[in-house]
């Protein structure tokens, strides 16, 4: 067996490997079964998983809020969010979200040429409510 192998064994039988292992599995676990749901609520879990010990996630979130507010955060999501009858049906609110509302209107200004397009879109919308 040659000495880079013996090496990879010995780190791998080690408390300190699996110890890290676990936290990687309590921190990307719930995220990634949450993501997959398109859930909203992955910091609860991930919270919850470390027995609210902020310590073992508050990097984590910093990493996380970062990314979503210079990324993902974006007029097209909001737009998305509220064009997705799945979340349209389920929120009676969604029309009182000034985020979402704000960027739904923007990404219309951008697609729609005329006024008198954004008006008609606008009037089809308002019939699903």
């Amino acid at each position: 067996m040659a000495t880079s192998q013996k090496a990879n064994i010995t780190k791998a039988t080690t408390s300190n490997f699996w110890t890290k292992t676990i936290y990687i599995f309590k921190l990307f676990g719930p995220l990634v079964r949450v993501l997959r749901l398109v859930d909203d609520r992955a910091k609860e879990i991930i919270i919850k998983s470390f027995g609210e010990n902020e310590d073992k996630y508050k990097k984590v979130f910093e990493i996380i809020d970062k990314r979503w507010e210079s990324q993902l955060h974006h007029i097209l999501h909001a737009a998305g969010h509220y064009l997705n009858l799945e979340f349209f049906y389920s929120n009676s609110y969604l029309s009182e979200d000034l985020e979402v509302m704000n960027g739904l209107y923007q990404v219309m200004q951008r697609l729609l040429r005329t006024r008198d397009e954004q008006q008609k879109v606008m009037n089809q919308l308002l019939c699903m409510e």
